[in-house]
C-alpha cells in the first residue's frame, strides 16, 4: 500500500487591497517642557531679580559718592578762604560750610540704611569710599584750621554718624583706611593755605612757626606707619611722595621768608608796589 505524500499546510496571507496603504504607527515625540513649567525658571528669575537690584543699588551709591565728592570739595575750597588759624572761621564762611555739609548728610541718607545695610556696607564699599575720602579731606582741614590739631579716628567716626543720624553707624561707613588715605590728602590743602598764609604774612605773622612744626611733625608720624599687607598699601605709596614734597613747599617757603626777611628792615616795600614813590 503506497503512502500519500505529508500534506504542508500554508497559513494563507491576508489579502490587501491594492489601493489600501498601511497604516504607519506615529512614533511617540516626548513632549517638550515649556518656560513656564519648567522647576528651573523660578530660581534664574530670583538670580535676575538680584542682579538687577545689585547693579541699581550700585548706581545709587556711585552716584551718592560722586556728589559727596563734590560738596567736599566746595568745603575745602571755602576754607582757603579763611583768614587765620586757631581761630572761628568768620559767619559768612561757616555758614557756607554749614550749607554743603547738610548736603552730604542728605545725601548719605539716602543711601543708608536702604542700600548700605548689613553686609552691603562692605560690598560697596569701594563704591563709597571716593566720597568718604574727600569728605575726610575737608574735615580734617577745618579741623586743623579751628583748633590746630589733627582730627582723630574716633571723632571723624563720630562725625560720619552725625551725618547720617546715627553716631554708631559711622564706625561701618568710615574705614580706617579711608581716614588716613583723608590725612595724607589734606596736607596738600595745609600746603596751600600755609603758603598763601606765609606770603601775606612774610613770615612775621603768629602761629608762623607753629604752622611748619605741625606740617612737619604730622610728616614724621605718617612716614612712620606700617601699611605692608593693608588694602591701602599702594595708594599710600603714591600719597606718601606728594605729601612729602607738600611740607617740603611749605618748609621752603617759610626758610626763604625768614632769610629774606631778616636781610631787610621792617619798613622796606616792594618797588612795584608803589611806583609813583620811584618816579
Amino acid at each position: 500500500m503506497t503512502s500519500s505524500p505529508s500534506k504542508r499546510i500554508r497559513t494563507a496571507s491576508p489579502s490587501r487591497d491594492a489601493g489600501t496603504i498601511p497604516a504607519q504607527s506615529k512614533p511617540k515625540s516626548s513632549p517638550m517642557l515649556s518656560a513656564s513649567s519648567s522647576p528651573y525658571m523660578p530660581m534664574f528669575s530670583h538670580f535676575r531679580s538680584e542682579l538687577d537690584a545689585h547693579h541699581d543699588r550700585r548706581e545709587r551709591v556711585i552716584k551718592a559718592s560722586r556728589d559727596i565728592t563734590a560738596n567736599s570739595k566746595k568745603i575745602i575750597f571755602t576754607l582757603q578762604r579763611a583768614p587765620s588759624l586757631g581761630s572761628a572761621l568768620p559767619n559768612g564762611i561757616t555758614t557756607e560750610i554749614g550749607g554743603k555739609t547738610t548736603t552730604i548728610g542728605t545725601l548719605l541718607k539716602s543711601i543708608y540704611p536702604s542700600d548700605l545695610a548689613s553686609i552691603n556696607v562692605w560690598r560697596y564699599h569701594w563704591q563709597l569710599s571716593p566720597g568718604i575720602q574727600e569728605l575726610m579731606e575737608a574735615a580734617v582741614f577745618q579741623h586743623y584750621l579751628l583748633t590746630q590739631e589733627l582730627l582723630n579716628f574716633a571723632d571723624a567716626q563720630k562725625l560720619v554718624g552725625q551725618l547720617v543720624g546715627d553716631e554708631l553707624v559711622g564706625g561701618g561707613l568710615l574705614t580706617e583706611e579711608d581716614y588716613l588715605l583723608g590725612v595724607f590728602d589734606s596736607v596738600g590743602e595745609m600746603m596751600r593755605w600755609s603758603v598763601s598764609h606765609l606770603a601775606v604774612s612774610r613770615g612775621r605773622g603768629e602761629g608762623d612757626e607753629a604752622l611748619v612744626k605741625d606740617l612737619r611733625t604730622l610728616r614724621l608720624a605718617l612716614e612712620m606707619l606700617k601699611t605692608h599687607g593693608a588694602g591701602c598699601e599702594r595708594d599710600v605709596e603714591k600719597k606718601m611722595e606728594v605729601m612729602q614734597s607738600c611740607v617740603d613747599k611749605v618748609e621752603n617757603t617759610a626758610y626763604g621768608l625768614v632769610v629774606r626777611g631778616s636781610e631787610r628792615p621792617k619798613e622796606w616795600i616792594p618797588e612795584d608796589k608803589f611806583p609813583e614813590m620811584h618816579d
